[in-house]
């Protein structure tokens, strides 16, 4: 993905400074027609070529069907036709071109281009290691973290503990309001739990919807505490709010009674030991998870040293998560252990989750997603 990420970053270059030039050229011969139109042919099949072939090339790394790439190649075949019609009929006529039809011209212009260059950032952020979505640090480094985190634990004692993020009933909103919303509450999620955590923590996007949490000299319940705190602080977020943030993207649906105006999240946590192996403390966080999308989501689990990360059978695959209505964030979360704590609420048999493989490559944040 990085390789690919760079080559297409750097395509998109070519395709921004051809797309300028035809432009440029366009409005010249349109509004001053002292030559042939073949200038403007001319700069038009250059940068039509162009963009072809970065399509191409994203096409070989298995992007295209990207939404983002998908409504680029729309709003491109959309520009080019608005720009020949105008062109051919004000050479037809001899007059300027219709104000409506060169409002249009330039909005779709300036929509294309605004979307351009986003996909050109994401590129470069994909490139450096960064999610060009949330600006978290992706899987690839992830590894080295938890490797270093156990060797830390090792020498001086220090204790760290990992947690799974995953936002709730992520698939309904983007069933419910389209993937452009389900971007926008993935950048504001993450945006809450790395403004929530402290600067020696480290925050990755996992996956999908999914978030993992390294917190440095933390044991269980301190941890507990502080991902309760970042479990309020997405539960403050107003779905609505996000939907009416974006310019480019359509309006949003009208409120309903049964409309979901919340976002929440459940945390799984465990705290490790010396003899931890980074796969096995995923596994362990990622059964916590399940834990708490089965005990009704929006609230915290936590596994204590040492407690069986239990699987249920095979009988029931399907996530918790998959359906339901959203969950009360004003319910206080609960924590509980993989002990049997007296004091906590017992929780159903957590549901199996398929084994951790690397995500497909993609524009993060644009799709990719396993169903919720």
């Amino acid at each position: 993905m990085d390789q690919h990420a760079e080559q297409s970053g750097s395509g998109l270059a070519g395709v921004v400074d051809a797309y300028v030039l035809w432009f440029a050229r366009w409005h010249r011969l349109v509004f001053f027609p002292t030559g042939t139109a073949d200038g403007a042919e001319t700069h038009e099949t250059a940068a039509a070529s162009k963009f072809r072939d970065w399509v191409a090339a994203t096409d070989q790394a298995a992007l295209t069907r990207q939404p983002a790439v998908v409504r680029l190649v729309s709003l491109n075949e959309q520009l080019h036709r608005l720009a020949r019609m105008i062109r051919l009929r004000t050479a037809a006529d001899r007059t300027p071109p219709n104000p409506e039809e060169y409002d249009a011209l330039v909005a779709c212009y300036e929509r294309f281009f605004r979307l351009l260059r986003r996909v050109e950032r994401a590129f470069a952020a994909a490139a450096s290691g960064l999610d060009p979505l949330t600006g978290l640090r992706t899987r690839r480094s992830l590894a080295a973290v938890l490797d270093r985190a156990v060797a830390r634990l090792q020498r001086s004692g220090r204790p760290f503990c990992v947690a799974m993020v995953d936002i709730d009933h992520f698939k309904v909103i983007n069933d419910r309001h389209g993937h452009d919303a389900g971007d926008r509450v993935l950048a504001a999620v993450a945006g809450a739990i790395d403004q929530g955590v402290r600067a020696t923590d480290e925050v990755f996007r996992h996956g999908g919807e999914e978030f993992l949490v390294c917190l440095d000299d933390l044991g269980l319940d301190e941890a507990g505490a502080m991902l309760d705190r970042l479990r309020r602080r997405i539960a403050a977020l107003s779905l609505p709010a996000l939907l009416a943030g974006d310019d480019d993207a359509p309006p949003p649906p009208k409120p309903t009674p049964n409309a979901d105006t919340t976002i929440t999240a459940s945390f799984g946590v465990v705290e490790a030991t010396a003899d931890a192996d980074p796969n096995q403390l995923i596994a362990a966080a990622d059964a916590a998870l399940y834990r708490a999308k089965a005990a009704g989501r929006n609230r915290v689990e936590a596994l204590r040293p040492g407690a069986p990360a239990s699987r249920p059978d095979a009988r029931s695959r399907r996530r918790p998560d998959a359906a339901g209505a959203p969950t009360d964030p004003t319910v206080p979360a609960t924590q509980t252990d993989g002990d049997g704590d007296p004091g906590a609420t017992p929780s159903p048999s957590p549901r199996p989750r398929p084994p951790l493989k690397a995500p497909r490559s993609a524009l993060p944040g644009t799709g990719g997603r396993r169903p919720r």
